[in-house]
């Protein structure tokens, strides 16, 4: 379904909540690797990875938090569950915090978990679950940046944000006494361009489009 119409993914969430860092105006260093998969079908484990560079690139974006380089993950050993986080090997590379993903797919269901816990203290600052449609993955990871963001920095985030363009993106050609006019739909993505989708179909120049609430 168009991004408009998606359902936001169904969450619960804990009910104490801390904060990560000395103060508001320091920036804490933060760590994503690659969620668990709970399964070992490929698609669940590809699944994992690209939720973890996806949320890892939403908290980088917007400059509030430090975000640790993914490539020197990997001295890290993989936690195997929610209750298995190497903090000593995370304090070790400097992270101030990490976030600890599950994930688990069912036909067209998914289950997505996530802890942001605190290195020095070892323990869950932050947590939520999600469960919905596994059509659109990628909004899990921005649901989860947005709301880390509201959590740890007061800030609503930009990571379910969308962007509208015009593009010939099609390469239809419109009938007239110009030459080679392509014509130039509306299309809808996410904040970081990717997951376009094309929302017009009308073969016309939409240079100017009107939008309303």
């Amino acid at each position: 379904m168009p991004p408009s119409q998606q359902e936001a993914p169904q969450r619960q969430q804990s009910e104490v909540e801390l904060i990560i860092g000395e103060s508001i105006g320091t920036q804490p260093r933060f760590a994503v690797p690659d969620f668990i998969a709970l399964t070992d079908d490929p698609e669940t484990m590809e699944l994992a990875q690209m939720l973890a560079e996806v949320l890892w690139n939403d908290l980088d974006f917007e400059r509030e938090f430090y975000m640790i380089p993914r490539d020197t993950y990997n001295t890290i050993p993989s936690a195997r569950s929610m209750l298995d986080v190497p903090f000593d090997r995370w304090r070790e590379i400097g992270a101030d915090g990490v976030a600890i993903g599950t994930v688990q797919r069912t036909n067209e269901m998914v289950q997505v978990q996530v802890r942001l816990f605190n290195v020095r203290g070892q323990e869950s600052v932050f947590s939520r679950q999600y469960t919905g449609s596994a059509r659109n993955p990628r909004l899990y990871a921005h649901t989860i940046a947005d709301e880390i963001h509201q959590n740890q920095r007061g800030l609503r985030g930009v990571a379910r944000t969308k962007l509208t363009f015009v593009s010939d993106r099609n390469g239809e050609r419109l009938v007239g006494p110009v030459d080679n006019r392509t014509n130039k739909e509306v299309y809808i993505s996410d904040y970081d361009g990717r997951n376009p989708q094309r929302v017009t179909v009308n073969r016309s120049l939409n240079i100017t489009p009107s939008w309303s609430a």
